[in-house]
């Protein structure tokens, strides 16, 4: 065993080889400006529908007749 674990951490053992934290995996400088533009307009486009939804609940709540505990799960359930 290279290292023991003590109060959640690792420690080394001296005499042997330090751990390493795995293969690290570099990715593209193109690829990574694609992934975070990707992920930036995903979670627009989930925050202007949460927006939709939470704009709608009066009159969700009229038409179907829920309390504000429905609301609560109508908002929940559109989210997940």
């Amino acid at each position: 065993m290279l290292t023991t674990e003590r109060r959640g951490r690792l420690e080394h053992r001296p005499g042997l080889p330090a751990p390493s934290a795995g293969p690290s995996v570099v990715m593209p400088a193109r690829s990574r400006w694609l992934a975070l533009a990707a992920l930036t307009i995903v979670s627009f486009l989930l925050l202007l529908e949460d927006t939709a939804v939470s704009v709608a609940l009066p009159d969700i709540r009229h038409a179907v007749g829920i309390s504000l505990g429905g609301l609560e799960w109508v908002v929940n359930g559109y989210t997940l």
